[in-house]
């Protein structure tokens, strides 16, 4: 039942996630189990500036030559 949830549109992190990291990949956020997924990833990761060590880090970041990491709003 929780996997199939659909997403509230106002979350704040999710919408900073998909606008910073996912925007042009073949990830989606669309159940409620993908959405506290992505909140955990952020909280655990992107709020404590350790891009490098995540997953998704390593791919959005791979090979471009910057230092990069999620702008906070």
């Amino acid at each position: 039942f929780y996997t199939k949830l659909k997403t509230k549109p106002d979350n704040s992190i999710v919408n900073l996630i998909r606008s910073q990291l996912i925007k042009k990949r073949k990830i989606s956020i669309n159940t409620q189990a993908a959405e506290q997924a992505a909140v955990q990833l952020y909280n655990f990761y992107c709020a404590r500036n350790r891009c490098k060590a995540c997953g998704i880090g390593k791919i959005v970041f791979k090979n471009t030559g910057f230092e990069y990491k999620i702008i906070f709003y």
